[in-house]
């Protein structure tokens, strides 16, 4: 008669293969967990990623509409310096440019062959520098309001530059968080792919072991 308390043989066999099993499981477990984890990191980096990509996008946009601004004001400051110019030379050919003309070679002439008679060159200098003046003032009324639009243009083209090294430097600096970001992306990515060639190694050598114990 045998003894009911000793194990059988089958029941021998048969512990090994479980001890293996919950071993396996165990590991797979803690293998499934690891990638889970890893891969709610992948998934928040990607998040943050593309948001980044979409600020850097708009800024990207922003900095060519400043651009285009920028040289649209340059432009139109180079049109005014040249209609300023224009504006003056008109002035200085018109009726009162003649006039000052005539005036000064008067002026000049008197002086060369009256060279004694102070009074009289003092009153013809005098003349020729009212009708200057007068010239001058007429001429500034006239560009006044093309030199006060080059100035409104000048003060727009710097505040435009600020704006635009201001966007400059925030879209750099997007995109050197972006790069960071990439690159710990591209290792956890790595390292998901380590696992995943884990996983499969481990599995199949399990089923191995499993399949011997069996036999």
């Amino acid at each position: 008669m045998s003894d009911s308390s000793e194990e059988s043989p089958q029941r021998r066999q048969q512990r090994p293969i479980t001890t293996l099993r919950r071993a396996t499981e165990l590991q797979q477990t803690a293998l499934a967990n690891r990638r889970r984890t890893l891969f709610k990191k992948i998934e928040k980096l990607g998040t943050k990623l593309a948001k980044l990509n979409n600020k850097i996008s708009s800024l990207t946009q922003e900095l060519t509409l400043v651009n285009n601004r920028r040289t649209t004001i340059r432009e139109r400051i180079q049109f005014l310096t040249i209609e300023i110019n224009r504006l003056t030379q008109e002035g200085m050919e018109g009726n009162l440019g003649n006039a000052y003309a005539r005036s000064r070679r008067h002026y000049e002439q008197y002086r060369v062959t009256n060279p004694n008679d102070r009074e009289g060159i003092r009153s013809r200098y005098d003349e020729s520098s009212n009708i200057h003046r007068t010239s001058i003032a007429a001429i500034q009324q006239v560009i006044r309001p093309t030199i006060e639009e080059g100035e409104s243009a000048l003060r727009a083209l710097s505040e435009t530059k600020n704006n635009y090294a201001t966007l400059y430097a925030r879209r750099e600096k997007l995109m050197n968080e972006r790069d960071e970001l990439q690159n710990n992306l591209d290792e956890l990515r790595s390292q998901d792919r380590e696992l995943n060639q884990a996983h499969g190694k481990k599995q199949r050598r399990s089923r191995r072991k499993i399949g011997k114990n069996k036999k």
